[in-house]
């Protein structure tokens, strides 16, 4: 707007935030330095966006070993469009779906699932919509926890992939037009395929839209990303063996960890392969 500034600059792989303005005792003048693995300016692409977090994970994936990337941000500070984009200008999801498949070793099984869990917990499955829809969330000894009756549809090519993205999507913003900034959704890709030895190599891919946050909210939302990073970091803790040797039990979390924090527990856990992107 006319008058205003930028207050957030982007050196190398630091990110610097000033917070200045009038103080009962005169001007507040501070700055805030945070040193990050990359950073990109405003003027960043979507492609740009894609070099910075995609080769590693890719590489990841192809290799058995789970991955979720995160998008956290201010209501309106561009984390939808980053990770969802345009057909136009496709976001993350899609670039990471078109450079993922041609890498992937025949034969290959890759099915997908949309969901997304308002501020209520309130689960809706966005590749199959029923009005007032509310899944329930129960821990499986082998995947752990999982939305009962989710849709999981099959992915032959990067097309169908991209189509239920889009799918999801619409029912998504087709809904109440508040909704999508208030409640996080995950977009989930399954993939098998047989490794060079034959042997059967499995990993899980997570897209995970978090809800955002109002400049009018007094305190921090239960959804904040910091809140949900805290409490999948405890999960982290007590599901090492070494640590705990009860690890069943040490994964079944309680009532008060919340839906989101359950189904994103695999993001950090074990072996997995995490991104945080975070939008300013």
């Amino acid at each position: 707007t006319a008058g205003s500034r930028s207050c957030v600059t982007v050196s190398g792989q630091e990110i610097t935030v000033a917070d200045t303005g009038a103080t009962e005792g005169g001007t507040r003048d501070e700055k805030t330095q945070t040193r990050v693995e990359a950073a990109l300016p405003e003027t960043a692409t979507q492609e740009n966006v894609f070099d910075a977090v995609a080769p590693l994970l890719i590489d990841k994936l192809v290799h058995g070993i789970n991955a979720c990337v995160f998008a956290f941000g201010q209501t309106g500070s561009g984390k939808s469009h980053t990770m969802l984009g345009t057909n136009e200008d496709p976001g993350l999801i899609s670039r990471v779906c078109a450079a993922l498949f041609p890498r992937l070793t025949a034969p290959f099984m890759v099915t997908a699932s949309f969901c997304e869990i308002s501020p209520s917990e309130q689960i809706r499955d966005l590749l199959n919509p029923v009005a007032n829809q509310s899944l329930p969330v129960f821990y499986h000894s082998l995947f752990g926890y999982v939305v009962e009756g989710l849709s999981w549809l099959v992915c032959h090519t990067v097309d169908d992939a991209l189509a239920f993205l889009r799918q999801g999507d619409f029912v998504r913003r087709a809904g109440d037009p508040t909704g999508p900034a208030r409640s996080s959704c995950i977009f989930t890709l399954r993939i098998q395929q047989r490794a060079p030895d034959e042997s059967l190599l499995s990993a899980e891919l997570k897209f995970a839209v978090m809800a955002g946050i109002s400049p009018k909210d007094k305190i921090p939302s239960v959804w904040g990303f910091q809140q949900v990073m805290a409490r999948l970091l405890k999960v982290k803790h007590v599901s090492d063996p070494e640590r705990n040797p009860d690890r069943d039990r040490a994964l079944q979390l309680t009532e008060k960890d919340g839906k989101l924090v359950k189904l994103l527990r695999q993001a950090i856990f074990g072996n997995a392969f995490t991104v945080a992107l975070v939008t300013i």
